[in-house]
């Protein structure tokens, strides 16, 4: 486990609700996380871990920028943020949009089905341009 990771929303709804397919995968996951010293960063998701917030109002600036310079939507382009605001790089995710942030920037942990996809798209992803916002 990292010292910090931010998880993405798919990986919450996929730990809570048995009848997804990687519900397993991401139970475990939260076993894990309970068992670890891994602080988890998130958007007011989840409170009985070891856990940092980053508020909206921290990182709504840089919203707009993810979004057209890495073609997030507005979900994925808050947590991109949070990332970046929580001063972190790992982050867990089912959804493969997050690869088409570059490497530099953050490091992509998911579930066994999902690593072909994000290594297909982290694969076509340009670097970052130099100006934020």
């Amino acid at each position: 486990m990292p010292e910090a990771l931010l998880l993405d929303t798919s990986v919450v709804v996929e730990a809570v609700l048995p009848a997804q397919p990687g519900h397993e995968a991401c139970a475990e996951l939260f076993r894990r996380l309970a068992a670890s010293s891994c602080t988890v960063v998130f958007n007011r998701l989840l409170e009985s871990l070891s856990w940092s917030c980053v508020e909206l109002d921290e990182v709504i600036e840089e919203v707009p920028w993810l979004m057209r310079s890495h073609g997030l939507r507005s979900y994925g382009a808050v947590h991109a943020a949070s990332l970046h605001a929580a001063g972190i790089r790992d982050m867990r995710t089912l959804d493969h949009g997050f690869a088409g942030l570059p490497q530099s920037a953050l490091t992509l942990h998911t579930i066994d089905t999902r690593v072909a996809t994000m290594r297909r798209r982290r694969a076509t992803t340009r670097p970052a341009p130099a100006e934020r916002r």
